[in-house]
């Protein structure tokens, strides 16, 4: 299951995916506040939840976790 990031900023039209094989390795998200790591990581279990992907969520403070429930 492939996940949309976005467009390139050059060509609209050109989107941006994390394809499956790059998923099943580990990941690391960084960023700054409010940049948009939590939805990506909430973006990911929704499309694993939908194609019937067995999901692992570790969520030290709990927001994303109620929200996925």
């Amino acid at each position: 299951m492939r996940v949309f990031l976005g467009t390139f900023e050059r060509d609209k039209s050109r989107a941006v995916e994390l394809d499956a094989a790059s998923r099943m390795r580990h990941m690391f998200v960084a960023g700054k506040s409010g940049v948009g790591k939590t939805t990506l990581l909430r973006n990911m279990v929704i499309a694993d939840l939908c194609s019937g992907v067995g999901v692992t969520v570790v969520d030290p403070h709990g927001g994303l976790i109620e929200e996925l429930l």
